[in-house]
């Protein structure tokens, strides 16, 4: 039988290839060089309905999305960081940046975690996005979905 009882962890990664990573294949492929760390603290296989913290950089890849209203398929970029606290199965987004020659942005919002499968989890993001090529307009837009196929639009 498994163990039961309090659990508490932190797992530091450096320089994870993000489209070779099995634990990142869901959907669309994320690309990018991933860094970071979660810490989580919990019972013993019900680590989603514990608390934590993840923090994380990505460097030089693709964020992917399903089609949305905007029509773009991927927003590359130069950096994304991302910072969010787990709290009984709700992933805040404190903050996401993405920085880019062609677009900058940030976001904030949430993901429901599925106790099965992170894949299906729904999130909603709310935020900004600016394009060069739209002679640096700020267009607010929204992520949702699930993360295995997000969505991008314009409010």
């Amino acid at each position: 039988s498994a163990s039961r009882g309090p659990a508490a962890w932190r797992f530091t990664f450096e320089n994870i290839k993000a489209d070779e990573c099995g634990l990142l294949r869901f959907g669309k492929q994320l690309t990018g060089k991933l860094s970071g760390f979660v810490e989580m603290a919990g019972e013993t296989g019900r680590t989603t309905q514990g608390k934590g913290r993840i923090e994380f950089t990505l460097i030089n890849g693709t964020l992917p999305f399903s089609t949305g209203s905007i029509g773009i398929a991927a927003l590359p970029f130069e950096k994304l960081e991302g910072a969010s606290v787990l709290d009984r199965g709700i992933m805040d987004i404190s903050r996401i940046t993405i920085k880019d020659k062609s677009v900058n942005g940030s976001f904030q919002g949430r993901v429901s975690l599925d106790g099965n499968s992170f894949a299906q989890s729904r999130l909603w993001l709310q935020g900004h996005l600016t394009f060069s090529s739209y002679q640096g307009n700020r267009q607010t837009v929204i992520i949702a979905g699930t993360v295995s196929e997000p969505t991008l639009s314009t409010m």
